[in-house]
């Protein structure tokens, strides 16, 4: 039986702005959007690769030329990531508190916390009531189990086939470059341990030559370089006094293990939000935590070589007890991260860039199955809010060019950004959105009435403005997804 994505697009010819999570205008936010009741998987990769993002069932596009913060598609290569120095410290300083409880002050540059998914929130309030009530669509049997996946501190996590380039963006020199010159200077203490290590070696029979060999291969053995799995994994420690375990539950369809912690998760999102975004209890409820972060429209789906596709929430328990939650879609080729909370109590572990790094490994895991998954999608790159750059500090990272949807490295657009804060970023002006190029909107599918026909036999029957509405819409979802998904009907009408 095909599986159909079906979408009603929130067609709205005022375009009234709401209120921005970013740079907190009341109307400077303006995007264009739709209610999916069901989208495939394939669909919503198309979908979030020209620009749109899901809160839950809401979809949304930013009009990039409009909107107050022009808000980029991000993704980062898995496969091929480089470790910066400040995110092996994060995942350090984690490790050290699992093994030794040491408790170390993050520093006062991250500013991931509390803005890693800022924003959508108030889009999937702004819309709450547009959509059709659940017994107007066709329903469609979701396909797939739910999963599990339990992996502890001290387990090895799958390496990514083909990748060993999780080496800092510059390479360190030979070890021996740090070796002091016999020049003295400040390096005059170093030289002189070296050279007494030196004279101790050659008591015993071996040359000077041979000592500074031996030790030339010890430094560069000490400097290797970790990998990101190495990192994580840190070195098991046995009676250490914390322990870290991370579970991935499916969501939608809630599986088991899902229901069984969904109100400790809650629990954990009513205090995050509070305490970060300042949210009333009252906004914070479980019915609110459902709709924003539980329900999906992605049918599950497993490929051949075992991987699930669909929303998950990647649960981080310390010691028992549940401190963090990572929700993500893993799609054919990224996991899509959608929005992390997690408990207050422990930010000086620098979660918002921890939970990062966890996601990106679980990307390259998943790419030693599946060679087409290799990317790790951070929801949007918003260049002009300070706070939400420091998403490009994963690499390699790209960025969307907003008017071919060609993928662009992310050093190139930097000083685009900082000229103008909405930017062409493909330099080449000839290079146009294929995908966006509409001749024919006659086999669009089109659900009138509980009954699946083309445009071309709706027109007979339909509102006279629909052609414009569908025209909008096709030019925003592009010619593979208008043949691909049911529109209802009811996007002809206006808001």
């Amino acid at each position: 039986m095909q599986s159909y994505s079906i979408v009603q697009y929130l067609y709205d010819p005022d375009r009234d702005g709401h209120h921005c999570g970013y740079c907190k205008t009341d109307n400077g936010s303006i995007s264009n959007g739709l209610w999916a009741y069901k989208l495939t998987i394939q669909d919503y990769q198309d979908m979030i690769d020209r620009g749109w993002r899901r809160s839950g069932l809401y979809c949304y596009k930013p009009m990039m030329n409009r909107t107050c913060c022009p808000a980029y598609t991000i993704k980062c290569d898995a496969s091929e990531v480089r470790l910066t120095k400040t995110q092996k410290k994060v995942l350090k300083r984690f490790t050290r508190y699992l093994h030794c409880g040491e408790k170390s002050r993050a520093p006062t540059s991250d500013t991931s916390a509390g803005a890693r998914h800022e924003g959508g929130e108030y889009i999937e309030k702004a819309v709450a009531g547009h959509q059709l009530k659940e017994g107007d669509v066709a329903v469609i049997k979701p396909i797939g189990q739910s999963a599990v996946l339990v992996q502890t501190q001290a387990q090895q996590p799958v390496k990514a086939q083909g990748s060993s380039s999780t080496n800092s963006e510059k390479r360190p020199s030979d070890p021996m470059d740090s070796f002091p010159s016999k020049s003295g200077g400040a390096n005059k203490a170093k030289r002189m341990r070296l050279e007494k290590r030196i004279e101790k070696m050659k008591t015993r029979g071996i040359s000077e030559e041979e000592a500074l060999a031996a030790i030339k291969a010890k430094v560069r053995k000490k400097n290797k370089e970790k990998s990101l799995e190495d990192l994580i994994a840190g070195d098991a420690k046995p009676n250490a006094p914390h322990r870290l375990e991370v579970k991935l539950v499916q969501s939608c369809p809630p599986s088991k293990e899902f229901e069984e912690t969904f109100e400790a998760a809650q629990r954990i999102y009513k205090k995050y939000q509070m305490a970060i975004h300042h949210d009333q209890e009252s906004d914070c409820s479980a019915e609110q935590f459902r709709r924003f972060l539980c329900k999906s429209p992605l049918l599950p789906k497993q490929s051949a070589s075992g991987v699930k596709y669909g929303s998950f929430h990647q649960q981080y328990w310390l010691d028992g007890n549940l401190i963090m939650v990572g929700v993500v879609d893993v799609l054919p080729h990224c996991i899509s991260s959608v929005y992390l909370f997690f408990d207050p109590d422990y930010s000086f572990l620098s979660l918002g860039v921890y939970s990062a790094l966890r996601e990106i490994a679980f990307t390259r895991s998943l790419h030693a199955r599946c060679s087409e998954l290799k990317n790790y999608y951070m929801g949007f790159y918003i260049h002009s809010c300070p706070k939400m750059r420091y998403k490009g500090q994963f690499r390699p990272s790209y960025l969307a060019c907003p008017e071919s949807f060609r993928w662009v490295p992310i050093e190139k657009c930097i000083p685009k950004l900082d000229h103008s804060k909405y930017s062409r970023l493909e330099d080449d002006p000839a290079v146009a959105d294929e995908n966006g190029r509409i001749s024919n909107l006659d086999d669009a599918l089109i659900l009138h009435e509980g009954e699946l026909m083309r445009f071309e036999d709706y027109k007979q029957v339909g509102r006279q403005e629909s052609t414009k509405i569908l025209e909008e819409y096709a030019a925003l979802v592009g010619r593979v997804c208008l043949r691909r998904m049911v529109l209802a009907a009811e996007s002809f009408r206006s808001r």
